[in-house]
């Protein structure tokens, strides 16, 4: 933070502490069992450093003392299985897979919660409402869980594969999940329970769901490149559109899914890509009449930056800007008013594995689930400035 110190971190395990001014080394902390993959100063004393040992450690610089998370100490372990999916309640709080299992992260603590998934999630979602978190997961079972005490409501299964995206529709009142080429519906009662209401059966492996903003309208991507409308109240298919995708993996396989999907808040736009490098805008269809064969979707963007597949995206800041995370590890932000510049306003290396999915919170702050064992926290709005058009008005620049 005085800015004459710099710490840095490598696989040989070790921290070291120079000095900037005359380029020396001042210390070299040992600790570490395995490859130190992030280090960052606490104050101009203390750094706090993290490890493919599964621990982070706390460092005194001067003495070389450090502080080890475990549970003698009284601090929870960090994860230690695979982060596959994250969710931010309106409550602020954070929760992200652990494997099979659940954490969850606010203000005052951080715990694990034993889940009754038998495999590993792949996928969690907060209602809108604060009240519930669906949890989806490789075997093929959905729980909800209530948002406050972290118990289960109700668990339910699908017998059409592994639940790879579960998501609320925005009043709360229905959980769509997709397993294989179906997309199951469930609408939740008022005693907290699931009830099945509809099986919507795309042409293809289905690698995201999402909602239109009032809740009516179920959107698949699914990995042929066909984008499809569906009436929640009915599951019958409104209509169906192609856009750009590479081909399908010979396997459908999780970690092969790389699609994404996100409406606006206000209804009008639709980001998507699907096994893409590319994040396309599309202009929301008239969705007033039901045909199975449409023509293609208007293009209001093609959003290019990105040199690996994009696994996911969000809109925030009241829609006028959308986040992508890809597998080459960049976070990229994007205006999607149509005269701003095509070119991402803000970028940053934001991981050391490829980032598997991300959430926006309306404070801007943007939380990233790598695939692997981190969780971090980027606020990119801070180097972003729009006028009330969407157009950027200072110069890009990169950060975390």
């Amino acid at each position: 933070p005085s800015g004459t110190l710099l710490a840095t971190c490598s696989q040989d395990k070790l921290v070291k502490i120079w000095n900037v001014q005359s380029y020396t080394l001042i210390a070299s902390l040992k600790g570490h069992s395995g490859g130190v993959r992030s280090v960052s100063f606490v104050d101009n004393n203390t750094v706090i450093s993290g490890s493919g040992d599964k621990r982070l450690k706390l460092w005194n610089i001067t003495t070389g003392a450090k502080q080890t998370s475990d549970k003698q100490q009284g601090q929870q372990r960090p994860p230690n299985q695979w982060i596959d999916s994250v969710t931010v309640s309106v409550r602020e709080r954070i929760f992200h897979t652990n494997g099979r299992d659940l954490v969850a992260i606010d203000s005052k603590e951080s715990r694990s919660i034993k889940s009754n998934h038998k495999q590993d999630i792949y996928s969690l979602h907060a209602s809108n409402n604060g009240a519930y978190v669906v949890s989806g997961s490789r075997d093929g079972v959905l729980v909800l869980w209530d948002e406050s005490a972290m118990n289960a409501f109700d668990k339910t299964s699908v017998k059409h594969g592994d639940i790879v995206c579960c998501r609320f529709s925005p009043n709360s009142k229905t959980v769509a999940a997709c397993a294989g080429a179906v997309v199951v519906l469930w609408d939740i009662r008022d005693n907290n329970r699931l009830t099945l209401t509809h099986e919507l059966k795309c042409p293809s492996t289905v690698g995201k769901v999402a909602w239109s903003s009032d809740s009516q309208v179920v959107i698949t991507c699914a990995l042929n490149g066909a984008v499809s409308f569906w009436k929640a109240s009915s599951g019958a298919l409104i209509k169906s559109y192609r856009i750009p995708a590479l081909p399908a993996p010979q396997k459908s396989l999780y970690r092969t899914l790389a699609t994404c999907c996100a409406v606006s808040k206000d209804g009008k736009l639709l980001a998507a890509s699907i096994r893409s490098r590319e994040l396309f805008l599309y202009r929301m269809p008239d969705l007033s009449t039901e045909n199975e064969e449409s023509d293609t979707l208007e293009v209001v963007k093609e959003l290019r930056g990105h040199w690996d597949e994009i696994e996911d995206c969000c809109f925030a800041l009241e829609d006028s800007v959308v986040l992508t995370c890809a597998r080459d590890k960049m976070v990229m932000c994007w205006a999607t008013a149509p005269e701003s510049d095509s070119r991402s306003v803000f970028a940053c290396n934001a991981a050391t594995s490829s980032i598997a999915s991300a959430e926006s919170e309306e404070k801007g702050l943007l939380v990233v689930c790598n695939a692997g064992e981190e969780v971090v926290h980027i606020r990119p709005f801070e180097w972003v400035s729009l006028d009330e058009k969407g157009v950027v008005t200072q110069p890009l620049q990169k950060g975390l």
